[in-house]
Formats: C-alpha cells, sequence, structure tokens
C-alpha cells in the first residue's frame, strides 16, 4: 500500500475528508505531515480490502507506476526518454520524488483545474453558468499552482462574491444561481462525499440523514443571490450576499417616517405625489391584492 502515491496525496480530492477532518474540528495547530496522512489512507484502503476478503495488489513495475502517476497527475503519458530515466535511476525514493516534480509542473495545475470545473459544471442547474466556466478554471489553476490550502479554496468557493467574469470563485454559486437547496446539495456532495439531496423532500430512506439536517444545512445559503450587472458589455452577472436584517431595518425606518416614505414613492422628484405614482409601489400593490382576494 504504502507504494501507491504516498506523497502525492495532497493532489487527491479524496483526502478532502481527512484534511477537512482536521480544519473543521478548529484545530489551531499545523496539520499533519503528509505521510502521516498517506498512512491514514492506507489503513482506510486496507480496512476495505480485509472486509472484501480480498488481497492488495502487487507493486507494480517502474514503468507501470511512472505511467499511471504522469497521467493521473499531469493528464498525459511520459516521454520514453523520461521512461528510461525513471527505470535506471537507483534512488530507492524516485516515486515519491517523481511525485512531487510532477506536482510542481504546470500540467497538474492545467489538468486538475479542468477536473473541478467538470465537477462544479456538469450537475449546473443555471445553464448560463457554462458560458462563464473558464474564469472558474483559470481561478482554480492558480489555487492548485500555489499549492494553497484546500481549507482556504473550500472556503473561498462556499463565501465567493463579486462578478462571475472577474472571480472565478463565484462558480459554484452561480451554478445554481445561489438557490439554497441545490447548494447544500452539490456542497455535501462535493466537500464532504455525501450524497444528500434526497432529504431535501423526506429522510434519506437508506442513509442517516433526515430531512431536518438537510434544511439546517441549507439554512447557510439563503441569502446568496446571482443578478445580471447593469449595462455590463459584455453580459455578465454577479453573486451577492444580501444583508436581509438591514433591509428590514430600512423598511421599518421608511414606515415610520414619512419625509423618507414620501420620497420614496415620490419617483419623479418633482416633490408632489400622484395616484398613479402610489399605486406603482409595491406596498399598494400588495394591499389591492388583499382586498381584492378579501
Amino acid at each position: 500500500m504504502s507504494n501507491w502515491y504516498p506523497q502525492s496525496v495532497r493532489s487527491l480530492g479524496i483526502l478532502l475528508g481527512v484534511w477537512g477532518t482536521f480544519w473543521l474540528s478548529g484545530a489551531t495547530a499545523a496539520p499533519p505531515h503528509f505521510a502521516e496522512v498517506a498512512k491514514q489512507v492506507d489503513q482506510a484502503i486496507e480496512a476495505e480490502l480485509q472486509a472484501a476478503s480480498l488481497p492488495p495488489a502487487g507493486l507494480i513495475r517502474d514503468e507501470d507506476y511512472l505511467r499511471r502517476v504522469t497521467f493521473d497527475l499531469t493528464g498525459r503519458i511520459p516521454t520514453p526518454a523520461a521512461m528510461t530515466e525513471f527505470g535506471l535511476n537507483p534512488d530507492p525514493l524516485k516515486r515519491s520524488q517523481k511525485v512531487e516534480a510532477l506536482l510542481e509542473d504546470e500540467d497538474f495545475a492545467y489538468n486538475w483545474s479542468a477536473y473541478w470545473r467538470d465537477v462544479i459544471f456538469m450537475r449546473a442547474t443555471e445553464q448560463r453558468a457554462r458560458a462563464f466556466q473558464g474564469a472558474f478554471q483559470i481561478w482554480m489553476r492558480d489555487q492548485l499552482a500555489e499549492n494553497r490550502p484546500w481549507n482556504e479554496i473550500t472556503t473561498e468557493l462556499l463565501t465567493a462574491t463579486g462578478d462571475v467574469r472577474e472571480n472565478g470563485a463565484t462558480g459554484l454559486m452561480f451554478a445554481h444561481s445561489g438557490e439554497a437547496t441545490e447548494l447544500a446539495a452539490e456542497a455535501t456532495r462535493i466537500f464532504l462525499g455525501i450524497q444528500i439531496q434526497c432529504a431535501n423532500c423526506h429522510d434519506h430512506p437508506t442513509d442517516k440523514w433526515k430531512r431536518n439536517s438537510f434544511h439546517e444545512l441549507a439554512a447557510f445559503f439563503p441569502r446568496v443571490r446571482v443578478r445580471p450587472v447593469r449595462d455590463a458589455m459584455p453580459r455578465t452577472f454577479e453573486v451577492v450576499s444580501m444583508n436581509q436584517g438591514n433591509q428590514f431595518e430600512q423598511r421599518m425606518k421608511m414606515l415610520q417616517d414619512p419625509t423618507m416614505l414620501f420620497r420614496t414613492f415620490d419617483r419623479n422628484r418633482d416633490g408632489k405625489l400622484t395616484e398613479q405614482e402610489v399605486r406603482q409601489t409595491r406596498m399598494a400593490r400588495g394591499f389591492e391584492q388583499l382586498i381584492s382576494r378579501a
């Protein structure tokens, strides 16, 4: 087991759970060394093999290892010269050293940014978001090239705001129009490896997730909105966080202050209120609907 990409674990999405557990625990110390994380992964794989009564695969040949790890990390196959050089290298640590070298290759960031682009956008419920997925891939490529920690990447994806063309981190929010239930389902699928969307309507039939748990999670997203940027050319959108508390306070002040109420309804700013101006207000339309239903 220890010969299967032991030093490359920081590049694998499956380890988000390991790092996420450390991050969510609130620990302030440095994260565990990659060798310790690799050991945990090996132990988890061994436990699954034992449970299934399956023997572990044998140690693969150098040429097979190099081909697999190069393709997995960079999306390309190694050159004949690279194969020869790797095979002739007597260093017992050459496999882990090769992984480290591939992680520094610019093709690693490009290859895995394309992977994350597909993860985010292949299940997008907002089809217009697909036209902006290039901005996300560029942003993600930069994060991987800088070896930015996964907890920081995840935090930015879940809290990003701004123009979707300028801030690629808004891709996840835009892909689902800021819809709370969609974001809750996708966040758990992408970052926790859990399919919880069934619990949106009912308790999960085969897992422990309850409907209440799903909506408790979705409650973190209701203030997210996606809206077009006015007069922008080319057309673009922005992700915003609506501060509902401040909006409520402003509305209450408006109702309590006749002068402020007058200025709000006086659309043409002529110092007078006409019946038409009053009838066009959202408040007036609400009263008319209430009266008609009564």
